[in-house]
């Protein structure tokens, strides 16, 4: 006849860990699935509708700094160094982005046709309103750098036809 024996101290403690693991994975499960990814989904809406607006208002602060250098003035030493140009130009890259058609539709239809409702925050401007302010904010980005490199090298800047881009002339 066989005794039936308590699973004594050692099997109790199994038990009451895999217990405890199970609890902490449904926490965590819990956790990040019915709290923070709303939270996180809200906050990446946000940052993608202000993000290029609160790049281009910190760029400005440096550019309106009266001792930010136009350019380096002595480049073996300070080669890499942010630059008044410099930010003026990464300026003018960030506000064409905003404003290309990419996240900046004129419809105010996805680039990506299967993006769904839910997406569409994530990946473009949902206010086709603000599709003209955005082009005209990088255009006069680009004239405020253009005017500042021909203050900066009178004589040096030249345009080789009508239209067509800016050459640094390298002869004088």
């Amino acid at each position: 006849m066989r005794h039936h024996h308590s699973p004594g101290i050692r099997g109790q403690l199994m038990w009451f860990l895999c217990c405890i693991c199970l609890f902490l994975l449904a926490l965590v499960w819990f956790l990040s699935t019915q709290l923070l990814e709303p939270l996180y989904t809200k906050h990446i809406e946000k940052q993608l509708t202000t993000q290029a607006e609160s790049i281009t208002a910190e760029l400005d602060k440096a550019i309106a700094e009266s001792d930010f250098p136009w350019q380096t003035s002595n480049p073996a030493l300070m080669n890499g160094r942010w630059t008044k140009a410099g930010a003026m130009a990464l300026k003018c890259k960030i506000l064409q982005f905003a404003a290309s058609p990419l996240l900046n539709p004129k419809d105010g239809q996805p680039y990506y046709k299967a993006a769904s409702d839910e997406v569409k925050p994530f990946i473009m401007y949902t206010d086709p309103s603000k599709y003209q302010e955005r082009w005209d904010a990088f255009a006069k980005a680009c004239d405020d750098f253009y005017n500042c490199l021909l203050n900066s090298f009178p004589g040096h800047v030249t345009r080789l036809k009508p239209g067509f881009p800016l050459s640094l002339r390298s002869d004088r």
